[in-house]
Order: structure tokens, then sequence, then C-alpha cells
């Protein structure tokens, strides 16, 4: 049977909140210029997917925001959340910076308490630091909901020399990842043949770990082993190019991988590797099931759906849908109907 990849864009819904803090400036960025408060309302961009079950709109509560200047950090430039996310999608963020100036902001966006991600907003040297995001793939199981993670970057931002009562701007975060879901039609006749599909794994081959926020460049690949965990809950919906005719499947994997931002190389090629269990995802029902050249790009879901993942062999082919994500516009037609196996 004919399997489909689809590699659509996909953003699902989010939301987080910050502790409040005092607001600090460093006094030598200050020099003779006036003060000003700008506010930053962080808005979540549009919910065009279903999400899955438990992937609530707020259950992103850290917000951590760097501020450089003239390629220093300055820590004691600290953002103060006067509004709390909801489920109306947007924050407010209020920090205190100097008029006329100009900075590099970096805002990131997790789970409160994950062990998967460090952001480092001091790495590199004096006059060139910028902020880096370091992923721990160990520390987390497969189908985890909470490795989901959000960021933005504005360059050169300048505070207006007419701000009198402050500036507002809006940002949108977007994931810097590529998400990788895999689904199925035929899980109800495994079901019926004695096989309960309760957990799954996946390995991805030469993920990045390590992500400069101002460049969007990746580094240190590795081979990522997400170990077995119960697949997800809920059902995958599955957007077809033509006309928007959507498609639905069974969960049987979900993960989130690093995928490099520098313009021109936004796309991705990577090797996975999956396997299913029952039984308590004690025992594997299958070999390795490997699926070459998948493409990734950052906030966009690849799709693997088949009729029959579970119960016959079945090979793979590709198709772009380009209505999901506000960053790229139109599909890549280097992908379209190219088959895998």
């Amino acid at each position: 049977m004919k399997k489909i990849l689809y590699f659509a864009a996909a953003v699902f819904a989010m939301a987080f909140a910050a502790s409040c803090q005092q607001e600090k400036i460093d006094a030598s960025a200050a020099k003779d210029g006036e003060l000003v408060e700008v506010t930053f309302e962080i808005a979540a961009t549009d919910l065009t997917t279903k999400a899955i079950i438990g992937h609530e709109p707020n259950f992103i509560k850290n917000l951590q925001v760097g501020i450089y200047r003239n390629g220093n950090y300055l820590p004691e430039v600290q953002a103060k959340v006067s509004e709390e996310f909801g489920r109306g999608l947007t924050a407010k963020v209020s920090v205190v910076l100097v008029k006329g100036q100009k900075y590099d902001i970096a805002f990131w966006a997790d789970h409160v308490g994950n062990p998967y991600y460090t952001v480092d907003f001091n790495a590199g040297e004096a006059g060139a630091q910028y902020p880096l995001v370091t992923v721990d793939y160990a520390a987390g199981e497969a189908n985890n909901i909470y490795r989901d993670a959000w960021c933005a970057v504005l360059e050169d931002y300048h505070v207006s020399d007419n701000s009198v009562l402050g500036q507002n701007e809006t940002i949108t975060l977007y994931r810097p990842l590529a998400q990788i879901n895999v689904g199925t039609r035929d899980y109800r006749l495994a079901q019926k043949a004695g096989v309960t599909v309760t957990g799954s794994s996946m390995t991805v081959k030469q993920a990045p770990t390590k992500l400069n926020m101002f460049t969007g460049e990746t580094s240190e690949p590795v081979d990522v082993v997400l170990e077995r965990s119960a697949i997800p809950a809920g059902t995958l919906i599955v957007y077809y190019q033509d006309d928007a005719k959507e498609a639905e499947y069974d969960y049987l994997g979900m993960n989130y991988i690093l995928v490099s931002n520098v313009p021109g190389a936004e796309k991705e090629i990577v090797e996975v590797v999956i396997d299913f269990f029952e039984d308590d995802n004690t025992a594997r029902i299958n070999d390795d099931i490997v699926v070459k050249n998948v493409p990734v790009r950052r906030n966009y879901r690849t799709n693997l759906i088949a009729d029959d993942v579970l119960t016959q062999a079945f090979d793979f082919s590709v198709v772009i849908d380009p209505n999901f994500d506000g960053e790229y516009a139109g599909w890549d037609p280097s992908f379209d109907e190219v088959q895998y196996k």
C-alpha cells in the first residue's frame, strides 16, 4: 500500500507567563540618554491545526528575554511581565531601555522546569555575544509534548528619540523545531488481530544540539534516541494540498528536533528509525522501520502517515502543504511526490 508523508507547516497554540522582576538597567549603558519603557506584546501564531490532547494553550510557563547592545549581553536589563498569557494567546512584557539606542533582543519560551533546553545568553566573547540554546535529547522520552518551545529575535531594534509615553511592539514567536509525526489507519485492525500498540520510540540521525538564536545556525549534531513512551492521544489531522482537504489518522508518534534557520538552508534531510511496543511499552512488535531522506524544516510538521503501518509492508511519498506557516509561502516542488522506502 502507498503511504504518504506530508511535510506541512504547523503552528500550535501556545501560551506562557514569567514571574515579575524588578526593572533594572545598566547605568553604564544608559549614559546621558533618557530611559523609556518599551512594551512587547508577545503573540502566538494562528491556531491552524488541532492540538494533541493534553497540549493546552497555556502549558508554556517559562519566558526568557535577553537584551544586547553593541554585541554585549546586558544581564541587568530584565523583563517584566505585566499581563499573563491566557487563551487570548498574548502577553505583555516590558523593559526599560535608552532612547536613541539600538538593541538586539532574544525571546525564548518553553515549559517551566523542563530539563530539555538551556539558554546561555552570555555565549561568545565581548562585542560578539549571542544567545545559545542547547538541547539535551537524552533528558526526554519520545512523544513528549513538553519538549515544545518557541523563540524570536529582534535585531537592531531602535528605541525612538521621540518616545514620550513609551513604545509598543508586537512580537510573534515560532518554533525553532521541526515536528515529526507518525500516523496510521490500521490501528484498530491490528487490535482485532491481537496487537495493541501502547508506545513508540524514535531515533533521528545527526540532529543538531545547539542553536545560535541570532544567526539561526545549528551545530554539534548527534544521533538522537528518544526512548519508548506512550503514544500520543487523539487524532492526527493531515491536510492535503488540494482544496485544503483533510484526513484523519491514529497517532503512533510525535517528536521534535532542532533545525537550522540559516537563510537558504532552512530545510534539512534526516534519517528516522521508528519502533512500536505493546504490553506497557515493553514488548517491541516490529523490526526497525527505517525512513531515509525525510525532509524537515523549522516550524513545520513532517507527517509520516499510511493506511497500513502496523499490518503490511509500506513505502512513503512526499507532499508539501503550504497553508500552515506564515513565515514561508508556497511549497518546494523538489519534495513533491518523492518515493521513499
